[in-house]
């Protein structure tokens, strides 16, 4: 099941949240996939923005695998501010399944501010 969340995204200004990875294998592994998150004007649409994704392992503080997921200011400066659509793919690498874990609308904010 895909999970659904919009994303408000500040023009030039990195942003980052933490998506949690649930399973009920208990031998999940993160590093047994690759993640990866577009977005663009329309599904349709060229690709205006990829994600970097970070794995962030269960621990005794954390204990749901998880990943970070951070856009770069440098990919949002020059956008136009407005609405788009996302998505985040996790990747098995052995047998190349690929599951949506992650989809909704991100919305690109005008800042006024420079940094």
């Amino acid at each position: 099941m895909t999970a659904k969340a919009n994303l408000y995204v500040n023009q030039g200004t990195a942003y980052t949240i933490n998506i949690g990875i649930s399973s009920e294998d208990e031998e999940f592994d993160l590093n047994e996939y690759t993640f990866a998150m577009s977005a663009s004007k329309l599904y349709s649409s060229k690709v205006i923005l990829e994600g970097e994704i970070t794995l962030v392992p269960a621990s005794n503080s954390n204990p749901i695998n998880s990943i970070d997921l951070t856009i770069p200011g440098d990919q949002t400066i020059d956008a136009e501010p407005g609405k788009y659509v996302y998505d985040v793919l996790m990747t098995n690498i052995e047998s190349e399944a690929s599951e949506k874990i992650l989809e909704g609308l991100l919305f690109i904010q005008q800042t006024i501010t420079r940094i």
